[in-house]
């Protein structure tokens, strides 16, 4: 069964802008979570982690035609409400799949992004929204959610 989440506005002094790891087109912090493909710009999670930081993002993508493969792998936030499991801001290209996420305030949070894939990844005990799309014109397939059982719509451009 599919669920998708609604998308609600966000306030700007909430997105996060610091990460823990940023996956960039060189690999970036890719070495310290998995292993890096070169040939295919994309990052392989190779275990879950748990993420205590309030009000910041555990990965953020920091260039375009990046892929963020969770490897089924799970990312644990602090359930505070004021952190983000990805954060992709300003990105086209990039692809984030199979990747579970759980007690984030945000699973995956995009802003001004566009072109860019959802899919496989599960949301579950997310605080405020497991996927939010603020004004981005996004692809979503077989985006899973385990909770926030509500209709996508996207913010506004």
């Amino acid at each position: 069964m599919i669920f998708l989440v609604s998308l609600i506005s966000m306030p700007a002094s909430a997105i996060a802008i610091i990460a823990q790891y940023t996956i960039t087109a060189n690999g970036g912090d890719c070495a310290d979570i998995g292993e890096w493909q070169s040939s295919t710009s994309t990052c392989t999670l190779s275990d879950g982690f748990d993420f205590t930081t309030p009000s910041a993002a555990a990965i953020e993508i920091g260039d375009d035609n990046i892929t963020l493969d969770g490897n089924y792998k799970t990312l644990t936030g602090s359930g505070s409400g004021a952190d983000v499991g990805v954060y992709i801001n300003g990105r086209s290209g990039v692809t984030v799949r199979n990747l579970n996420m759980d007690q984030f305030g945000y699973g995956i949070y995009l802003d001004g992004s566009s072109g860019n894939t959802l899919t496989g990844n599960t949301a579950s005990g997310t605080v405020l929204q497991a996927f939010s799309l603020n004004s981005s014109n996004e692809d979503r397939k077989s985006t899973r959610l385990n909770s926030s059982h509500i209709p996508l719509t996207r913010m506004p451009s």
